[in-house]
């Protein structure tokens, strides 16, 4: 299973996108409208070129929240996953895959590259 890379907020460019590590402490990524996404599971944005085995993974959220009324999970629209820039320094002077990865009672998957060029 396979949806569109996160995209990081508030930049221009599409892919690769540019950061630098020390104007931002927290960076801020959008996931958009995938149905892929099933509202019970939890995602984060993983760094590197293993997605299985990521260099770096932010905090997982939850895609979704339980609503009492319907007995069953309603999906966050544009859910927003934050990674600490700190996690990057790393990478400074090179470019990293950049994904979100899905936690879900039916497996794990991740979706498309964002190509993200580390400035300091």
């Amino acid at each position: 299973m396979s949806f569109d890379a996160p995209q990081l907020a508030g930049s221009t460019s599409s892919n690769p996108a540019e950061i630098s590590v020390q104007s931002q402490n927290l960076l801020e990524f959008n996931t958009g409208e995938s149905d892929e996404i099933p509202a019970s599971a939890r995602v984060a944005i993983i760094v590197g070129e293993d997605e299985e085995s990521p260099d770096v993974e932010g905090e997982r959220a939850r895609a979704g929240r339980f609503d009492p009324d319907q007995e069953d999970y309603v999906k966050t629209p544009n859910l927003t996953l934050h990674l600490d820039s700190k996690a990057l320094l790393p990478y400074v002077g090179k470019t990293v895959n950049v994904r979100t990865k899905v936690y879900a009672e039916s497996g794990q998957w991740v979706s498309e590259s964002l190509r993200l060029h580390v400035k300091a």
